[in-house]
């Protein structure tokens, strides 16, 4: 092979050659790398502005096209997007028109692909809303669901594609929010220093926290944090815990005095069925009075505090400007509430529990718990109703016990006394009907009671019980009360009556039914409290007993006598009934042997002593009949016809009570004054009068007749110190028995009920034509209605005025006698009654 070897010239133009291609190929580099660049320059100066060419309208119309849906002007100042995948929108309004702004917010950023946007893909990864304000009230929300059917506005729609529904949410961040809402007129809450966040949770969900600082009702501001999450499934669950407890204060109108406070709030919401389970705990509130004050300014109560531990409702949010609560839980529950006309009484009610539920008639209520009032012994108690408004009473179930009943029924009758140990169980049910009255049945069962009233006894009745069923019907309208007894227990002793009442306050009229049914005369004896009946302690009875007893009085019909009318019927089954002993205080049969009765007066220096063991005792045979007769002529004329009791003395003594005031006319006969005499005090009580029937039932039963009637002329009072026939007898006339005359007769029996007061009136010797004219009626009915004398004793009795022993002066004369024809106060108007059926 030949090697040639190539001229310097020729290698020399061969270089230059291959420089010329090399430094044309890296112009061009340069050159496209100058191209490039500039393009790039030209497209990161000019690119966003390009872009935002495109994408502000295509933001602003999504903007707008929103607002169009819901009625609503959504604007935003300024748009700007960046090749970073961002668009921030700045000064950013919801607003309904024309200017009621409902959502402002400094600015948002969106992280979303600008070319995302072009496309019309709207879907943010990541939102961030700085410095937002939200003002929206129930009209808001109503507009704006009235624009999507009158639904709910939530970010929750139904997938049925069954697909995951949050997959492409997107990360919602809010920074330094400001939220005011006020779901119910003026209501209003504001939240301050909002921050929080809206994310994806791990169960296919959201979940949601914040923070912020919030006020109801003006109240005093309560920092907060709240979580809350929302699954595929539709359910929202949210829950606020404040750092201390929300107050709710200076609401409007009728709600302006009311303040309230909550430390912690649940809600659940499921937005399928459109309920919301909203849980409120340590909740109280003060100012309550006044609101019920406004609502209903004539109830009975005050309430000045009520709270729980936890308020439970389930609300129907079908249209959250009017939702409806479906039910209402209330636990422990506590309120102070105030009852002006039992005396200012304060209840203290605690632990206590509250079921309401919508049914068919109405809202169905349940309410228990504990209440206290003066003791510390609390009772518990329960209601239940269907309240249908609140301008309708109710039908009412309730139930009590404890000491609560005690308290109240004390403060209705001041004579029932709350001490301790006092409790009642009580079940009732109140129906109302028409004409404003109430149908009101009752189950009772009362012990340890005390009742005390000097009308009944000197002291306390003590340890009280009985058990009952009773039905009422009361007409306040009407004045009316009607009472069925169907049955009441005390001790052993069974008893049923009925009770009816008319004319309540104006011209009363009662009429009263006992019903006893055959049964032991020991077991009715043992139901008498002991203290109504302390001198027969230790009595013992036998036999069987049952009794029907009807009797009224009715003030607006009055009698030929003044008095109001009056009926009494008395159907007893006493035969077998007996005392055994009537105690070691009252031994009836020393009556029969010689009795020494002593008398010992506060006024008198020594005793006195009476009865068949002393020399001043007068056998009856040895009293003139005249002056037996004056006694029945001027106390008793049923004495031999009846058995201790005289039902028209009986009838008159109620009216006479009734018109008067308690107890002012006994209606005695002769038998229950000597018993009165012989045994028993002075005193005008219901357990004297008891003693004494009891203690006349048995003497009826034990004695004769005259030797009662002896027995009574020769230990009754007949005037001062003056105690028998024969002291009597020597005291006014200074004669023995057997000497008065029919005149002296008729005096000493007239001195009867006021014995004193007679005494006084003959020591003066000044008598007034009153007295007169009684002496002159106690003749007549011994001569015309008994015939114990004759028409000539009876005129020659004229002036109808004896002549008095005065010893002062050793001489007899008539005393003064003066026109005036006035009753003495304390004396009867007229004689005793003619016979039984007066």
């Amino acid at each position: 092979m030949v090697d040639r070897e190539r001229s310097p010239e020729q290698q020399n133009h061969s270089g230059v050659k291959h420089k010329r291609h090399c430094g044309r190929g890296l112009k061009i580099v340069i050159w496209l790398a100058a191209i490039v660049s500039f393009m790039a320059l030209l497209v990161v100066l000019a690119g966003p502005p390009l872009l935002n060419l495109y994408v502000r309208p295509k933001v602003m119309d999504l903007l707008a096209r929103a607002g169009d849906k819901f009625e609503l002007l959504i604007t935003a100042e300024n748009v700007e997007a960046s090749w970073r995948g961002q668009l921030l929108l700045e000064g950013v309004t919801v607003a309904r028109p024309p200017e009621d702004s409902l959502f402002t917010a400094k600015k948002i950023a969106i992280s979303l692909d600008p070319w995302d946007v072009l496309k019309g893909r709207t879907v943010p990864s990541h939102l961030k809303i700085y410095e937002m304000r939200v003002d929206v009230d129930s009209n808001d929300i109503a507009h704006i669901n009235s624009k999507r059917g009158a639904r709910v506005a939530t970010v929750m729609e139904a997938d049925d594609g069954g697909g995951d529904r949050f997959s492409d949410f997107p990360l919602i961040e809010f920074i330094k929010g400001h939220i005011a809402f006020t779901p119910v007129e003026g209501v209003p809450l504001e939240i301050e220093r909002f921050n929080g966040s809206i994310d994806k949770s791990d169960d296919d969900g959201l979940a949601i926290e914040a923070t912020g600082s919030l006020a109801i009702a003006g109240g005093e501001k309560s920092d907060w944090q709240a979580t809350s999450s929302l699954d595929s499934d539709g359910l929202i669950k949210l829950s606020i815990v404040a750092k201390k407890p929300l107050s709710i204060s200076g609401l409007p109108k009728a709600l302006s005095d009311l303040n309230g406070l909550v430390s912690k709030i649940h809600v659940e919401f499921d937005s399928k069925e459109r309920l919301a389970t909203v849980t409120l705990q340590e909740v109280q509130a003060t100012g309550v009075d006044s609101v019920i004050e406004e609502i209903k300014p004539d109830l009975p109560l005050k309430i000045s505090r009520v709270g729980a531990s936890e308020v439970k409702s389930l609300v129907a949010l079908q249209d959250i400007a009017s939702p409806a609560v479906k039910n209402l839980h209330v636990t422990g529950g506590f309120a102070g509430v105030s009852i002006p006309k039992l005396g200012d009484l304060d209840l203290d009610f605690n632990s206590v529990s509250i079921e309401a539920s919508h049914v068919e008639d109405g809202i169905a209520v349940q309410v228990h718990g504990d209440a206290k009032a003066l003791t510390e012994e609390a009772t518990s108690f329960s209601v239940k109703t269907t309240l249908v408004d609140f301008k309708t009473i109710p039908d009412i179930a309730l139930s009590a016990r404890g000491p609560l009943p005690v308290i109240i029924a004390s403060r209705l009758h001041n004579k029932i006394l709350p001490w301790d140990g006092a409790s009642v169980d009580v079940s009732a049910s109140i129906h109302p009907q028409e004409g404003g009255a109430w149908q009101v049945s009752t189950d009772v069962f009362a012990r340890g009671l005390t009742y005390f009233w000097t009308k009944i006894a000197l002291v306390p009745l003590t340890n009280l019980g009985f058990s009952g069923q009773f039905n009422a019907l009361i007409n306040p309208s009407a004045g009316t009360v009607n009472v069925d007894v169907t049955r009441l227990m005390v001790a052993d002793a069974l008893f049923s009556g009925e009770l009816s009442l008319k004319g309540l306050g104006d011209k009363l009229a009662i009429d009263a039914k006992v019903q006893m049914p055959k049964q032991p005369c020991n077991s009715v004896a043992e139901a008498i409290p002991p203290v109504m009946i302390p001198r027969l302690e230790g009595a013992v009875f036998s036999g069987d007993m049952s009794l029907i007893l009807e009797a009224g009085v009715d003030t607006a019909k009055i009698g030929p006598k003044g008095y109001p009318k009056a009926h009494l019927k008395v159907d007893a089954d006493l035969e077998s009934c007996k005392a055994e002993s009537l105690g070691p205080k009252i031994r009836l049969k020393a009556l029969e042997r010689r009795y020494v009765h002593v008398v010992q007066e506060y006024d008198m220096d020594k005793p006195l002593f009476l009865g068949p063991g002393t020399q001043s005792y007068v056998p009856i045979k040895e009293i003139p009949h005249f002056v037996q007769q004056a006694a029945l002529a001027t106390e008793d004329m049923g004495f031999f016809r009846h058995k201790g009791f005289q039902p028209n003395l009986v009838k008159r003594a109620m009216s006479m009570n009734i018109q008067r005031g308690w107890f002012v006319y006994g209606g005695s006969t002769i038998t229950q004054q000597l018993v009165k005499n012989l045994y028993l005090s002075r005193e005008k009580t219901l357990g004297r009068k008891l003693e004494e029937a009891i203690i006349v039932w048995q003497m009826e039963q034990s004695l004769e007749k005259e030797k009662i009637l002896e027995l009574y002329l020769n230990c009754i009072e007949f005037g001062e110190h003056v105690y028998g026939i024969r002291a009597a007898a020597k005291a006014y006339f200074n004669k023995e028995v057997r000497e008065l005359t029919p005149l002296e007769g008729a005096f000493i029996m007239a001195t009867k009920p006021k014995p004193r007061y007679a005494w006084s009136i003959y020591k003066k010797g000044e008598f007034n034509q009153w007295w007169v004219n009684r002496m002159e009626g106690i003749l007549k009915r011994m001569w015309q209605e008994m015939d114990v004398i004759d028409e000539r004793t009876f005129y020659l009795a004229a002036p109808y005025l004896p002549l008095f022993w005065y010893p002062e002066t050793g001489e007899y004369k008539r005393p003064y006698t003066a026109p005036s024809v006035v009753v003495p106060q304390g004396m009867p108007a007229d004689l005793a009654p003619v016979d039984d059926d007066g």
